[in-house]
């Protein structure tokens, strides 16, 4: 014979869960407790021996899956109605607002435009009430259906908010035309009583699934990504290299002036290592000396200027330099290809 089930938790003469732990030799004369699952009285055992617990009298009928179910309901209403927040978390696509309108996103598929992860919600923003036992309404095709509710999360201030519904499984999952309404369902399931406690995520865990049903999918999230860009531009001067991030929620916008403008995902916008993507080169009597821009140039906070008067005569033995675009090019590609850099070019 299977052993009887050991309950630890009963309610009080006051309505108010109670669990065996709380209760004393000195004070268990105090109250009367009685069982959730069908309401008969109950009585603490608090022996030397057998684990503490709540115990039927001897010719009681009780189902302890019917137990179960009704504490594991009171036991998230008690959390619902005295904790301030009431999180849950569930999993979903969480996407760009502007994705699908940016080649950006459509071309690179970067991990901040579109990604699974969990959403957190704390529904006490939206419900202020948890009611035990409710029956709700929904449209099917085939007309209206009652549902009657474990748990219903509902707002008294506004009637027409469709509810939250949580449902406790036990034995049996919830029905498919329940789940299917449209309406928003949390299935928790509950093996003992300590899995009333757990926190409310969504778990595909085959023993203790939690479950959630018509919650709102994918969830828009705002656009994160920076963009680094960089521009050769004409001057007075020269030619002058400009940087600068713009948020990608700007979309793409390239200067009409600019030559060989790069917008760079990840690459670091140091004056260091812009040098390496252009070079001045001597392209006179058949000389190809190349002098790195570190050595040419003069970095400001977000830009390079050429300074050719400066170092022109000192540097130069044909006594000029001139920008060899091609050159330029081939050591741009060689550095975006030694550092994994994604780049996006007006022309792509």
């Amino acid at each position: 014979m299977a052993e009887p089930h050991k309950y630890p938790y009963a309610i009080n003469e006051d309505g108010n869960p109670i669990y065996i732990d709380d209760i004393t030799k000195e004070n268990r004369k105090q109250s009367r407790f009685f069982c959730y699952g069908c309401g008969a009285e109950l009585f603490p055992v608090l022996g030397e021996v057998k684990e503490h617990h709540f115990r039927h009298a001897k010719d009681a009928i009780c189902d302890p899956n019917k137990y179960l179910h009704e504490y594991a309901k009171a036991a998230i209403k008690k959390r619902f109605d005295e904790k301030n927040t009431f999180i849950v978390k569930y999993k979903a696509t969480h996407i760009c607002e502007k994705y699908g309108n940016c080649e950006l996103a459509q071309h690179y598929h970067w991990e901040e435009c579109k990604y699974d992860d969990l959403y957190s919600i704390d529904l006490k923003q939206y419900y202020d009430t948890c009611l035990l036992e409710r029956g709700y309404y929904e449209v099917l095709p085939d007309g209206k259906k009652k549902y009657i509710a474990d748990l219903k999360l509902s707002d008294s201030k506004d009637d027409n908010k469709k509810p939250v519904i949580i449902e406790i499984w036990v034995t049996h999952e919830c029905t498919d035309d329940k789940k299917q309404n449209g309406g928003k369902i949390i299935e928790i399931k509950i093996n003992c009583e300590k899995d009333a406690s757990r926190p409310i995520i969504q778990s595909d865990d085959e023993s203790l699934p939690i479950r959630f049903f018509n919650f709102k999918n994918p969830i828009q999230i705002e656009p994160s990504r920076k963009l680094k860009h960089v521009k050769l531009m004409p001057s007075i001067s020269g030619k002058v290299i400009v940087t600068d991030e713009t948020p990608c929620s700007e979309g793409l916008q390239y200067d009409a002036k600019g030559e060989n403008e790069v917008i760079y995902s990840d690459i670091n916008l140091a004056p260091d290592v812009l040098h390496r993507l252009y070079t001045i080169e001597c392209c006179e009597k058949g000389l190809s000396k190349t002098h790195d821009l570190c050595k040419n140039h003069i970095y400001g906070q977000n830009r390079i200027t050429n300074q050719i008067s400066l170092y022109c005569s000192k540097e130069c033995p044909c006594g000029k330099y001139i920008f060899d675009s091609k050159k330029a090019e081939e050591l741009k590609n060689k550095f975006l290809h030694d550092n994994n850099v994604v780049y996006w070019k007006q022309n792509d």
